[in-house]
């Protein structure tokens, strides 16, 4: 397991470990550092710089750096602030720990991070007042029910951030899991927003308490959802997309999204007060939007009385 104490006493310093081999041959492998068994390794630049910046994860000493690429300042600061030792390796040896991923030869090892679960609206509503930021203000929050793809979960986490949304739920169980693909599809919105970021074990009663907790629950579902009577209650009410942005300013609400493949699960769509969609041209096989975007479109439109 990750501790405190092994940015200071596991893990050798590498400063001086080369891996070239000169030219026309291949580079050798340098020795890494031991990193313990559950660390992440976050990769690419805005990822990595985040985290440093965020300091919410717990670092394994060393972040490691491609063989013959100029540190950014920036992020060579960074390093330096929190007394991170700088490994040079190949290319070969950071596509081996991130899976061939992209990382612009930057990788940093450190501790996963997990959801906190929220089981009620009191315990939101205390862990929201506990991370205060400059979304704390905004009325709006996003809720994922089974987001599977983390590229999806990333580029939705990248709009709420840069939207301002005051917090993010997302289930508990089905769910894309909040790894350093997620981090990399964000562009390091996830360091930056961990506080806000909840797991929900029971999200149709999630939803139930927020209704009687004051917030419109609004559903984005597809077109045949909005008017399909077996998937909906008698009180959910339909919203027009042109109407979103007409909400009262200081009304608290949750912008619902389903399943990229499945939608909502229909009983948490019954658990929602409205409904809304957003209006497309009609097409036999390009039928909906993406998960992201649909999201990105609805946010900006929710926060629009926010201007």
């Amino acid at each position: 397991m990750l501790s405190r104490g092994c940015a200071r006493s596991q893990f050798v310093r590498c400063f001086g470990l080369h891996a070239s081999s000169g030219p026309g041959k291949p580079p050798k492998p340098v020795v890494l550092p031991t990193f313990p068994s559950d660390a992440d390794y976050l990769f690419g630049v805005s990822p990595v710089q985040s985290a440093l910046e965020a300091k919410k994860r717990l670092l394994c000493g060393s972040i490691l750096v491609q063989a013959g690429i100029e540190i950014k300042e920036a992020l060579f600061d960074r390093c330096r602030e929190v007394d991170l030792a700088i490994v040079r390796a190949p290319k070969f040896q950071l596509d081996i720990l991130v899976g061939n991923r992209p990382h612009q030869g930057y990788v940093l090892p450190c501790s996963p991070m997990h959801a906190p679960l929220v089981r009620n609206v009191h315990d939101l509503h205390e862990l929201s007042s506990q991370a205060r930021s400059t979304a704390a203000a905004s009325p709006l929050m996003l809720c994922l029910d089974e987001v599977m793809d983390p590229m999806n979960l990333g580029a939705l986490l990248r709009s709420a951030f840069l939207l301002s949304v005051a917090g993010v739920l997302v289930s508990a169980r089905n769910s894309a899991p909040l790894t350093p693909t997620v981090s990399k599809a964000s562009a390091g919105a996830l360091e930056l927003m961990t506080d806000s970021i909840f797991a929900v074990d029971r999200m149709d009663v999630m939803l139930e308490e927020m209704k009687r907790a004051g917030y419109w629950v609004i559903a984005a579902a597809g077109m045949e959802d909005t008017v399909s009577a077996k998937r909906m209650t008698p009180g959910v009410k339909k919203l027009e997309y042109s109407q979103l942005s007409r909400l009262p300013p200081l009304q608290k609400r949750v912008l619902v999204l389903g399943n990229e493949g499945a939608g909502l699960r229909t009983n948490v769509l019954r658990s929602c007060s409205h409904v809304t969609s957003i209006p497309m041209r009609s097409h036999s096989t390009v039928d909906s939007f993406n998960v992201s975007v649909a999201g990105a479109l609805l946010m900006d439109r929710l926060r629009t009385t926010e201007r």
